[in-house]
C-alpha cells in the first residue's frame, strides 16, 4: 500500500520538477512567461505566439493526463468521477468573477436592454 503511494508521490514530484525546469531554465519556458505577461511585447521580441500556445497546450494536456492517471489509480474510475471537483471549480469561477468590474459592466449593460 505505502509503496504505491510513495511511487505516485515520486512521479508527481518528478513531474513538478520537470515543469519547474521547463518554465525556469529553458527558452520555451522564458517565451511562455513572456507571452503570459504581454503578447504584443513578446511578438515584438520575435517570439512566435502560436508556437508558444501550442507548447502551452501540450504541457497542460500532459499534466492533466498525468493527474488523471494518478487520480484513477487511487479512486474508482467512472464517467462521473470529476463531477465534484468540476462543481467546486465552477463555483469558484462564478464567485471570483462577481468582483470583476468587466463582469459588472457587461451585466449592467445587458439589463439596460
Amino acid at each position: 500500500m505505502y509503496v504505491k503511494l510513495i511511487r505516485r508521490f515520486s512521479v508527481s514530484l518528478a513531474a513538478l520538477g520537470a515543469f519547474y525546469f521547463l518554465m525556469v531554465h529553458t527558452k520555451i519556458g522564458l517565451a511562455m512567461r513572456a507571452a503570459a505577461q504581454d503578447v504584443e511585447i513578446a511578438l515584438t521580441q520575435g517570439i512566435d505566439a502560436h508556437k508558444i500556445y501550442r507548447w502551452s497546450f501540450f504541457v497542460a494536456v500532459f499534466l492533466a493526463a498525468l493527474a488523471g492517471a494518478l487520480y484513477g489509480q487511487i479512486y474508482a474510475v467512472s464517467p462521473f468521477m470529476g463531477e465534484r471537483p468540476l462543481f467546486v471549480a465552477f463555483i469558484v469561477v462564478i464567485l471570483g468573477g462577481m468582483g470583476s468590474t468587466s463582469v459588472q459592466r457587461s451585466s449592467a449593460g445587458s439589463t439596460q436592454g
